[in-house]
């Protein structure tokens, strides 16, 4: 048993044997990089939900009830839709890869990783090569030290067999990926059809008019400006005063309103 004292002083964890180390410097690199995907993938998949949810929750309905809620809706609706959505984004980065990749991945704990994930070639013996590797320090407290060096030495032998690369689910990642693609580019798709198909729009026109929704929809949504969507056609009153106001005598004759039609109308500032 060891015999721990008052002025108990930690091991040296440098003392780890390089040959055990490179795996766990290995390890600690797929983790982040593992991370990092994932945390990318997330936010894609997260802005893309975003966006076709936004897409038909203020187009769809302004083209199914012709309500246009960036005119006809109180602007504070707009920003707090707005404020939820940027909050859960920056939840989503902070939890999914800031707190994961500040996170200190020491050496205990990646061979407590290994040691879990392949016990049949390691065994209980990785742990105990990278926490004792500090031969002085385990000699001061009572450990054995050429156990301690039989353990590092089979360490040393079966580390090689320890496919790094394989403790992670990569599958995982790229069924995430492919979720992502199903929203953004499979959605594309199925809706660019079935508009061609019901108002049979030339795919290129379909393009153009996807590119303008998109941009309109970022300025209401995101800028929130009061950009309108298009209309299919944009009356304009001819000869009124520029004031809105038109005085009329008691006895005077109701005057004519002319009123300009247009067609193909684009929204600009």
């Amino acid at each position: 048993m060891p015999n721990f004292t008052a002025d108990y002083a930690p091991p040296d964890h440098k003392a780890v044997d390089p040959k055990i180390a490179h795996p766990l410097g290995r390890l600690r690199g797929i983790i982040r990089r593992y991370v990092t995907i994932e945390g990318v993938l997330a936010v894609l998949l997260f802005l893309v939900a975003w966006f076709w949810l936004a897409m038909l929750i203020d187009y769809g309905v302004f083209k199914l009830f012709a309500f246009d809620w960036a005119l006809e809706a109180p602007k504070a609706l707009r920003l707090i839709a707005l404020v939820l959505a940027i909050s859960a984004l920056i939840a989503l980065l902070v939890t999914k890869v800031v707190m994961r990749l500040t996170r200190d991945f020491s050496d205990s704990s990646l061979a407590l990783v290994l040691e879990r994930r392949y016990p049949y070639i390691l065994g209980d013996r990785l742990i105990t090569a990278v926490q004792l590797a500090d031969l002085d320090w385990a000699q001061k407290y009572g450990y054995s030290t050429d156990m301690i060096k039989k353990t590092i030495d089979d360490v040393r032998v079966k580390i090689d067999e320890v496919p790094v690369h394989q403790v992670f689910n990569w599958r995982r990642l790229w069924r995430q990926a492919g979720v992502f693609v199903a929203l953004s580019l499979g959605l594309f798709l199925l809706s660019g059809a079935a508009v061609c198909a019901i108002t049979s729009t030339p795919p290129r026109q379909f393009w153009n008019e996807f590119t303008d929704v998109s941009a309109i929809l970022a300025e209401r949504d995101v800028l929130l400006q009061n950009t309108p969507w298009p209309r299919r056609a944009y009356l304009e009153v001819v000869g009124f005063p520029e004031s809105g106001e038109l005085r009329i005598g008691r006895d005077v004759p109701s005057p004519k309103i002319r009123v300009a039609a247009y067609q193909w109308v684009v929204a600009d500032s």
